[in-house]
């Protein structure tokens, strides 16, 4: 039986960047462990990691990816109010076109029928295009903070506390909470000055 690194308090930080890198072996203390009980304990681990720092970019992320599901879902809305336009069943599609934001809907003649199909295909192009901004933003975002400079982190946090950082004796809890105290430092800064 594997025994492994399992928590931010447990892990020191240079056992930490290593794995943060990819070497997810550096989660072992002794024995053997899968490479998918590996990935699950180091998501683990990111996770108290992330909360500690309060991860700005996490919550960046949950919410863009709570957005795209929203868009798909409306894009599959407005997709069944238009197969119910086509098999006539203007009555089923109120509700339907509340849930993607048009209202009051009157359908007495053809021209109210095309007007709505207009107005349908405006709010689907629409859709579609903060889909694709949501989809860009996230990627961006994933893409330039998917790796930290540890050694440039070190020497920043270094400096502010006037301390030398040592990841062999440094768990990633210290770490992060460090991080989260100078983030805090200079939000105060930023709000009421020194």
């Amino acid at each position: 039986m594997a025994k492994l690194y399992t928590k931010c308090d447990e892990i020191p930080l240079c056992r930490f960047i290593e794995a943060y890198n990819g070497n997810l072996k550096a989660l072992v203390i002794s024995g053997r462990s899968s490479d998918k009980e590996l990935r699950l304990i180091f998501s683990r681990i990111m996770d108290e990691y992330n909360q500690i720092i309060e991860n700005k970019n996490l919550q960046f992320a949950v919410s863009k990816r709570s957005l795209i599901i929203n868009y798909y879902t409306k894009i599959s809305i407005i997709s069944a109010i238009l197969n119910f336009i086509k098999l006539g069943e203007i009555d089923k599609i109120s509700d339907l076109l509340t849930i993607v934001g048009i209202k009051n809907v009157n359908i007495e003649t053809v021209v109210d029928a095309e007007k709505l199909i207009n107005k349908i295909e405006s709010s689907l192009a629409y859709i579609r295009l903060r889909l694709k901004m949501a989809q860009e933003q996230l990627d961006s975002t994933s893409q330039i903070n998917r790796k930290v400079d540890f050694t440039k982190e070190r020497m920043i946090l270094s400096a502010h506390f006037k301390m030398r950082i040592d990841d062999k004796t440094y768990t990633a809890s210290e770490y992060a909470n460090l991080i989260r105290l100078m983030l805090n430092e200079i939000e105060e800064v930023k709000k009421y000055g020194k």
